[in-house]
């Protein structure tokens, strides 16, 4: 099994099956719609915070996790 189905396999077991179980998120949501809306958050934080206005104070990365945070949840949640 190459890394990429290992990984994602490893992903629907331990991540997104507990996200099922739960029944907190939205029914209309896919796990492709969910690792998108995750990865397309994490990966522009990381240009605009590294390439386009460099981020290195501490505080203000954690005030801008939590904020990412927020919007996901509030993106899949019921």
């Amino acid at each position: 099994m190459d890394r990429v189905s290992y990984s994602k396999s490893l992903f629907a077991k331990k991540v997104w099956e507990n996200l099922l179980i739960s029944d907190e998120i939205r029914d209309d949501l896919s796990m492709p719609d969910f690792i998108q809306l995750v990865l397309g958050q994490i990966l522009f934080y990381f240009l605009q915070s590294q390439r386009i206005e460099v981020i290195d104070d501490p505080r203000q990365i954690n005030r801008d996790l939590q904020r990412i945070e927020r919007t996901i949840i509030l993106a899949i949640r019921k």
